[in-house]
């Protein structure tokens, strides 16, 4: 019976552990499918696989991680942050997948702990921008309902149930991308979302009150995504988006993916038919370029890129149509685009209109403008109801800048992406209007508490306000009026910023005004009695490249400079009446902070002696020792920086000895240290040299006075005084 039980385990043991490997061979197996569709981005298909995987293995981080990036890729936020709240606390992660986390937790109006996110992204950060702006929008949600009221807001009457967005003008229409269903040309699905590929549509409303919508070209649309275009030369010639396709086959990169490009066509007239598409000359199969947008003089076409070399993931380019050729595209830069996302370019007259995930937002993308012409190209977020915690994107505006599209994926739509038309009303004007912002440290976002913010106008009106410890402000503007804001702390930068109210509108919701904490060097400057020294001018030298700043000490001796981290200065300090002196300080690696560099200066007085500490003779002698000269080249220095005194240099005796003796003795070392002075280049008719042998005595140590060791070595001494300056 007991072999026959041992016989049963032992076939029980063989079943489970073949088991076991059938399964982990099938999960490795999965892993790699999964892996695959992933990187061919077929989330929907990656996406299941992971599911399955998790349900077998709940402890499975690495399928948890992947479902939160399949989900976030398909723009589905509400499953995206489940997954992420399961693995971004585990090492598996990276900081970024935090950065994901809250913007998912932002797109389900969860702005709290997004919030929390973003701070713990901020700090792991190498560059944590992106995140200080979101926080500050956060910080600051109330601003964004400030022009609500001025927007009214309607879902367009060509939606479907698909993804409706960028919408242009097209003569009496509208032309836009979708994926809807229904028409002959599409019946082929993209594996990103499972939904069909994008096609080129035209809504043209009669004028029966009916509409209609149908493809825009065959010979534009192919059986790969056509997306955001751009017409010109009054609607004859257009430049696209497409997958890189010529018609025949598709242009792949190394990495397999197919990217977006632009596509120019032309046509005669509008009954001619498009020509066939020709490639923007700066394409590349190995990044995207699309979003097309030209400018109202049709001489610039803006778009968006992943192109190497720019701020972060997708930035907005510019280039330039001369002599009949696009010129090589050129980034906007640092103060449009940011380590996010740029996308969906849209210009009128002078104004750049996109959107961002980058700058502070309601969250995922939002709408912003910026005025090309405005050297400070500041970006101005369009609030709400403009933007929603969703994407909000593709909008345009009619000739009149009243009325326009745009486009969101905001709950309450038809599909997954709708285009919603918008015009422009005017509120009732307030007698005044507030403005919010806020002081920050430039470096880490922190707020900045007890900075000063002045608020001016044309007029020469001025007024401060003092910051709380959360950095905000406010002031109560007037309309029609330019306003300035400067805002200082004591060892900061200082910071500047402007707004304007006109034809009822503030051109800004709200102010982040950073701030760069200095690298300083402070100290008082005092004499010997503690008496400050004001008005020194105090020379400061770096000593690598030789560049020189001077400051003076303030009315209670302060000496305050702005230094450079990693530097070493020459100090030379002057004042009339002063003995001028020169000194070193050297800063450290901190790009901020306090040096503290206390110092003494001693005034002239006419006939006061002065100790030369440390100068010995051997006995009898008079010759200078080399621990002698080095106190009197302090001596030559000292005259060096003072080139208009004139001194005596007096050597003294102690009592013992005999009266001619000590006096013959002291004059020949108070000669000869004037000669030691005179031969290291110092004028001779500057210096005299004077033996006062024990005429002198600096204390009781007479003859036939018995004193100690100490008490007679006070009167060997070597002094010197000034005679003139």
């Amino acid at each position: 019976m007991l072999k026959k039980h041992l016989k049963l385990l032992l076939v029980f043991a063989l079943i489970l552990s073949s088991g076991l490997a059938q399964a982990q061979n099938r999960s490795r197996l999965d892993v790699m499918r999964a892996g695959k569709l992933f990187d061919g981005f077929e989330f929907v298909e990656a996406a299941k696989i992971y599911e399955r995987l998790v349900a077998r293995d709940s402890s499975f981080s690495y399928a948890k991680l992947q479902l939160a990036e399949s989900y976030r890729l398909m723009n589905q936020p509400e499953k995206a942050a489940l997954w992420y709240a399961e693995v971004v606390n585990d090492s598996i992660s990276d900081p970024i997948h935090k950065l994901y986390y809250a913007q998912a937790l932002m797109s389900n109006g969860q702005y709290d702990r997004a919030r929390s996110w973003l701070e713990r992204y901020n700090y792991e950060a190498d560059d944590s921008t992106r995140a200080r702006n979101l926080i500050a929008g956060i910080d600051n949600f109330e601003a964004f309902y400030q022009d609500s009221a001025r927007f009214k807001i309607d879902t367009a009457a060509f939606n479907s149930e698909g993804s409706d967005f960028s919408p242009v003008y097209y003569r009496e229409g509208v032309v836009f991308s979708s994926n809807r269903s229904g028409f002959k040309i599409v019946k082929r699905r993209h594996g990103w979302d499972d939904t069909n590929f994008l096609q080129i549509y035209h809504y043209k409303p009669t004028s029966d009150s009916t509409s209609t919508v149908d493809l825009f070209s065959d010979l534009l649309n192919t059986k790969y995504h056509e997306g955001p275009l751009s017409f010109y030369d009054d609607f004859e010639k257009v430049i696209f988006t497409r997958n890189n396709y010529n018609g025949k086959r598709v242009g792949k990169a190394e990495d397999e993916t197919i990217h977006l490009q632009l596509y120019l066509s032309e046509r005669a007239s509008v009954n001619s038919k498009w020509s066939k598409p020709q490639p923007f000359p700066y394409n590349n199969k190995e990044y995207s370029v699309g979003h097309p947008a030209i400018s109202s003089d049709e001489k610039t076409l803006y778009f968006s890129s992943d192109m190497p070399g720019g701020q972060g993931g997708v930035d907005l380019y510019m280039s330039q149509l001369e002599n009949g050729n696009w010129s090589e595209p050129v980034n906007l830069g640092p103060k449009i685009n940011t380590s996010g996302d740029e996308v969906f370019p849209f210009v009128k007259d002078s104004v750049l209109f996109f959107s961002s995930d980058g700058h502070y937002g309601v969250g995922g993308l939002d709408i912003y403008q910026v005025v090309l012409t405005d050297s400070t190209e500041t970006v101005y977020n369009m609030g709400i109801p403009m933007n929603s915690r969703k994407d909000d994107f593709g909008i345009i505006l009619g000739d009149s800048l009243k009325s326009g599209y745009f486009t969101s994926n905001r709950d309450g739509g038809m599909g997954s992406d709708d285009i919603y038309s918008f015009s422009i009303v005017k509120p009732p004007k307030p007698e005044n209007i507030a403005i919010k912002g806020i002081v920050v440290d430039q470096r880490s976002g922190a707020p900045l508490g007890n900075a000063d913010v002045f608020l001016s106008t044309d007029e020469g009106d001025s007024i401060k306000i003092t910051t709380q410890a959360d950095g905000n402000f406010e002031f109560v503007l007037d309309w029609d009026k330019d306003y300035d804001f400067t805002a200082t702390k004591p060892d900061w930068s200082v910071g500047l910023d402007s707004a304007k109210t006109f034809d009822d509108v503030l051109d800004k919701e709200f102010l982040t005004i950073p701030l760069r904490e200095l690298l300083v060097v402070k100290g008082d400057l005092v004499t010997p009695a503690g008496t400050p020294v004001d008005n020194a001018l105090v020379t400061f030298t770096e000593t690598t490249t030789g560049e020189v700043d001077s400051v003076r000490t303030n009315e209670n001796g302060l000496l305050y400079f702005i230094a450079q981290p990693d530097a070493e200065y020459d100090v030379f300090l002057q004042k009339e009446g002063y003995f001028n002196f020169r000194t070193k300080v050297e800063t450290g690696s901190e790009p901020g902070g306090i040096i503290k560099f206390d110092l003494e200066m001693d005034e002239i007085v006419i006939g006061r002696a002065i100790r030369i500490e440390n100068i010995y003779f051997d006995l009898n002698k008079s010759d200078i020792r080399p621990d002698a000269a080095i106190e009197l080249d302090k001596i030559v220095a000292m005259m060096t920086d003072n080139p208009t005194i004139k001194i005596e240099l007096g050597s003294h005796t102690d009592s013992r000895g005999g009266d001619p003796y000590n006096l013959a003795l002291s004059d020949r070392r108070a000669r000869s240290s004037a000669a030691y002075i005179v031969s290291r280049g110092i004028a001779q008719d500057r210096i005299v040299g004077k033996g006062y042998g024990e005429t002198q005595l600096v204390n009781q140590c007479e003859d036939g006075v018995a004193c100690s060791t100490e008490e007679h070595q006070a009167n060997r001494r070597t002094e010197f005084k000034v005679v003139s300056y």
